[in-house]
């Protein structure tokens, strides 16, 4: 018995639904929106784990809001003894997703930055 015969009794009781093939511009759409998403969810995973590398170390941003350029200018002030450690800010700091991008690099995308 192939499959459409099996299917003939559901499609008469009206328990089948249309299904729909996205066209390539739809799943365009989806890649974009999934890229913007992953983007998004990076940037926020890698702020975390630069303010978790300042709390372990003590310090704590004297100002009101993160990531504006007074807080930007303010990570650039931060030195430590250890060579390891200042390493290991920059590291943190300057990897693309803490970077806040340009006008722009988000353009054609609608976000903002007024942050």
């Amino acid at each position: 018995m192939g499959a459409t015969a099996c299917n003939w009794p559901s499609a008469r009781a009206g328990q089948l639904s249309a299904v729909w093939i996205p066209d390539p511009d739809d799943e365009a759409i989806r890649d974009l929106s999934r890229a913007r998403e992953d983007a998004v969810n990076s940037r926020v995973q890698a702020r975390h784990q630069l303010k978790g590398f300042l709390l372990r170390h003590d310090i704590r941003y004297p100002g009101k809001t993160s990531w504006s350029l007074a807080y930007y200018r303010w990570l650039s002030t931060l030195n430590f003894d250890a060579g390891a450690t200042q390493t290991a800010l920059t590291e943190y700091w300057r990897r693309p997703p803490c970077i806040k991008p340009t006008h722009s690099q988000c353009y054609h995308t609608g976000e903002r930055h007024d942050e």
